[in-house]
C-alpha cells in the first residue's frame, strides 16, 4: 500500500538538536537533511511529507509566533 496522497493537516515544531549529532540529521553541505534521515522518512507509509531546516540565528521567537499562529505563547508551558 503506497503513501496517502491526501493533504493531512500539517504539523509544526522545533527539534533542540545538539552540535555533537547535528551531521546526522542535517547536511549542511547540501542544506537539506541527510540522506539517510530522508530514506526513514519516506520509508513510513503514514508520513506524506517532511520540511525540515535549521532555524536562522536569532529568528527563533519568530518562528515560534509563526506556530502558533496568534495563540497564546507561554514558554513557561514548555520548560
Amino acid at each position: 500500500m503506497g503513501k496517502d496522497r491526501r493533504k493531512p493537516h500539517h504539523v509544526h515544531g522545533v527539534i533542540p538538536i545538539p552540535k555533537l549529532i547535528a551531521h546526522k540529521i542535517w547536511d549542511a553541505e547540501n542544506n537539506k537533511i541527510t540522506t539517510r534521515l530522508q530514506k526513514d522518512f519516506d520509508s513510513i507509509e503514514t508520513v506524506s511529507s517532511v520540511l525540515m531546516e535549521p532555524i536562522q540565528v536569532g529568528k527563533l521567537m519568530n518562528w515560534s509566533v509563526y506556530m502558533f499562529k496568534g495563540k497564546e505563547f507561554n514558554l513557561d508551558r514548555f520548560c
